[in-house]
């Protein structure tokens, strides 16, 4: 009726001790009977597609506060990587991923001591392999010298100069002399 669905009950009327004399029609509107449970229906339409949309801002904002500090950290490691062992992550947080940063900058901050230890010991040990070097080329000369002098120089200044070859007497002295040199027959050759 009216463009309205009833819902409908027929029902046969008796009298005392005789046949159906009629009917009763019962009927109710349908559409008045399910207005609530429409109303249900779209109130509870509603509120999922509110606790979804909460829920895909809500994952959102929790999966940046994730992947804001692994990125912060993976940073790091490509920092790290290149020898910048001064780059540090900012902590924000008390959880795990908070605890991995802490990690992580005690780690670069033991690195970089390492490093400057090891380069320390760098420097050190080339001024040492210098000075090494240094002396074996002294040393070198002195044996050649030494095969030299012993041809031209008395044995007492040649142990002088093989037992303490710093000594004062072997300093150099500017000094006038006089040379006479006389060739004598097969000192040419000596030589």
């Amino acid at each position: 009726l009216e463009g309205e669905t009833y819902l409908s009950l027929a029902v046969p009327l008796y009298a005392p001790q005789q046949p159906p004399v009629g009917r009763y029609i019962l009927q109710k509107s349908l559409d008045q009977e399910l207005a609530a449970l429409h109303h249900l229906q779209r109130t509870l339409l509603g509120t999922g597609l509110a606790a979804l949309v909460g829920a895909v801002v809500s994952s959102f904002f929790l999966a940046r506060g994730v992947t804001a500090p692994v990125q912060a950290l993976v940073q790091g490691a490509i920092a790290v990587g290149r020898g910048d062992y001064q780059y540090r992550v900012t902590v924000r947080t008390h959880d795990e991923l908070g605890v991995l940063a802490r990690a992580y900058n005690t780690m670069a901050e033991q690195l970089a001591a390492q490093v400057t230890a090891l380069q320390t010991a760098y420097r050190e040990l080339q001024q040492q392999t210098q000075a090494l070097e240094a002396s074996l080329r002294k040393v070198a000369l002195l044996e050649q010298a030494k095969i030299h002098l012993s041809k031209f120089v008395p044995a007492s200044v040649k142990r002088l100069i093989e037992t303490a070859p710093d000594a004062p007497a072997l300093d150099k002295h500017d000094q006038a002399v006089t040379v006479l040199f006389l060739d004598n027959a097969g000192y040419t050759r000596l030589s």
